[in-house]
């Protein structure tokens, strides 16, 4: 894998200063590439006022750190045994691609590569069971229905992808081993801040996702305060 900030340069010189800075592609394990990671890796998530988009990808960033799945981040206990899907020896975090437009509950809609990423894509553990487990972010105000759909059409894509012929690498893309089970069980959790939302009694429920495949919804109903996820209810 290589990495360029070329395209970035003036958005880091302006919001990080200090910034490491190269040009060209650089293979991810180089000099220059690792001190790009680590800068950042320090760094908390800007919040930018009226920009809806940047405080999800804020609110996302600062829910994979209470995920704690990375060295030195303290686990929230309400959330344990709910690991991201990462790349590269687990180390990189990613938003799984898919090419769905899902974020229009009336225009759901095939857009190739221009689709939208599963905002958090991780393993749950369940009993002796691990579980894929689709996990769809707001940053404020809107309907839980609106959230699960569309979390429930990228677990409808998980699973047609893991039917492919190509199905069980995706399947150890994932971080699992064995095969695909006969019965897909997908978790679609609506993750939003507590304080605008208060909706369970959809928890737990099943959809037929086809076959016998089932997504399983559930709700992680979140509170922030300095930038940090501080506690979270959930019925995972």
């Amino acid at each position: 894998m290589q990495i360029q900030i070329d395209k970035q340069r003036e958005t880091n010189e302006k919001n990080f200063p200090g910034c490491p800075d190269f040009s060209g592609w650089k293979d991810w394990d180089s000099k220059d590439a690792q001190s790009l990671r680590d800068f950042f890796g320090k760094k908390k998530p800007l919040r930018t006022k009226g920009k809806k988009d940047n405080d999800e990808h804020r609110i996302e960033s600062l829910m994979l750190s209470a995920l704690g799945e990375t060295k030195g981040e303290k686990k929230l206990k309400e959330i344990h045994g709910i690991q991201p899907v990462k790349l590269f020896k687990n180390v990189a975090r990613f938003q799984f691609p898919t090419p769905l437009a899902a974020s229009d509950t009336n225009d759901k809609k095939y857009s190739g590569s221009s689709g939208g990423g599963i905002d958090i894509l991780a393993r749950n553990r369940c009993g002796r069971r691990t579980r894929i487990c689709v996990l769809e972010l707001k940053a404020g105000k809107e309907k839980v229905t609106n959230v699960l759909n569309q979390g429930l059409a990228y677990a409808v894509f998980i699973r047609e992808l893991l039917h492919s012929k190509s199905g069980e690498k995706w399947y150890q893309l994932m971080g699992f081993n064995g095969k695909i089970p006969s019965a897909l069980l997908i978790n679609v959790v609506a993750v939003m801040p507590y304080k605008h939302n208060a909706d369970i009694p959809f928890a737990e429920n099943e959809l037929s996702l086809g076959g016998n495949d089932k997504a399983i919804l559930h709700y992680m109903y979140f509170t922030e305060s300095n930038n940090e996820i501080t506690a979270v209810e959930t019925s995972l």
